[in-house]
């Protein structure tokens, strides 16, 4: 695989864990967050969450153009039967999925959904292996983001390494 340029996401309805992929390693990572309510106001919820992703992308975009933009690689909602959460925050998670998707300008946009990329692994499992194939510069940036918190940003890695890897096959 040549030189190859994209952005992974793991998104969830309050915050996203985002990882930049350039060329052989994953070089930068950032939690997002956004507001945990906004009263009823779900959009305006998701509206803010999105709003600075897309600040963060904004920085993003000047390295981006000189490899003629930016891959997607996204997490893609899926129904769990066996799961107790509430089916709202599913359809929400698919708004913000959508709103990334169709609201920013990708070259293309590639998703998994959790089962294809991390199988049927426990999570705890899953984020261990996923740390072992980081950077040091990476770890010593992850350490900044408090333990309860690193969920997302560790899946956006994997992602990024799991995309990483399927390419590499084809």
């Amino acid at each position: 695989m040549g030189r190859y340029h994209f952005i992974a996401i793991d998104p969830s309805i309050s915050e996203l864990g985002l990882a930049v992929f350039e060329n052989f390693e994953i070089t930068k990572i950032k939690r997002i967050t956004g507001p945990k309510t906004v009263g009823a106001q779900e959009a305006r919820r998701l509206k803010l969450l999105l709003g600075k992703l897309q600040q963060e992308l904004f920085s993003l975009t000047r390295l981006g153009l000189q490899h003629g933009g930016w891959d997607l690689v996204i997490e893609w909602p899926e129904v769990y039967s066996s799961r107790k959460t509430d089916p709202n925050d599913l359809l929400l998670l698919a708004g913000v999925v959508g709103m990334i998707v169709g609201g920013f300008d990708w070259r293309r946009v590639y998703s998994y959904r959790p089962k294809e990329w991390k199988g049927q692994v426990p999570k705890v499992v899953h984020n261990e292996r996923t740390m072992k194939k980081m950077s040091d510069k990476i770890l010593t940036e992850l350490k900044h983001i408090p333990g309860s918190y690193r969920h997302n940003v560790v899946d956006a890695c994997g992602l990024a390494l799991f995309h990483k890897e399927a390419l590499s096959e084809i």
